[in-house]
């Protein structure tokens, strides 16, 4: 599965995870709790058609996973 890179800022309230994931909708994806200090994000790249005259690429196309644990305790109902 692909890893996307990813940023974690904290701004002492808050940790922010910023991930780019071309090809897919931050609706497409999916946050879960693994743990109490362990947020997983997971979602799919689905192939695009492209179009007569055109053979070969370079993206990835599947599932995508993504873990970060967190020094502090993750409060399930502020993950947004």
């Amino acid at each position: 599965s692909m890893m996307p890179a990813a940023d974690i800022h904290e701004t002492g309230e808050k940790y922010i995870i910023e991930t780019e994931v071309p090809g897919v909708k931050k609706e497409d994806l999916k946050f879960d709790l693994a743990d109490d200090h362990t947020i997983v994000i997971t979602g799919e790249v689905k192939r695009r058609s492209m179009g007569k005259g055109r053979s070969g690429g370079e993206r990835f196309y599947g599932k995508l996973e993504r873990l970060f644990t967190l020094p502090t305790r993750i409060e399930a109902d502020k993950v947004d």
